[in-house]
């Protein structure tokens, strides 16, 4: 009895881990947003949903650091349309 209890307690502890990793699946609704985050949002309220960002890096900053890793910018859309901030 006492290893049926325990294998239905794992079973049970499985399911709601899985139940909660579906929960926590972004949705993308094309044309609206991703999850919390919506289009028109001001930066601070992406803030609220996201926390803050680890750091903010200019474009040369963010180039050289992909060549250092032997990548090639020029493959990434990012630094095609040249932002200011990546």
């Amino acid at each position: 009895m006492k290893k049926i209890s325990t294998l239905l307690f794992f079973f049970l502890l499985a399911s709601l881990n899985a139940f909660h990793a579906q929960e926590k699946t972004p949705l993308i609704l094309p044309g609206k947003g991703i999850s919390e985050v919506t289009i028109g949002m001001k930066m601070s309220e992406v803030e609220k949903v996201l926390g803050r960002p680890n750091g903010k890096y200019s474009f040369k900053e963010e180039k050289k650091g992909y060549l250092n890793f032997g990548y090639d910018p020029n493959d990434y859309l990012v630094f095609k349309n040249g932002f200011d901030l990546v």
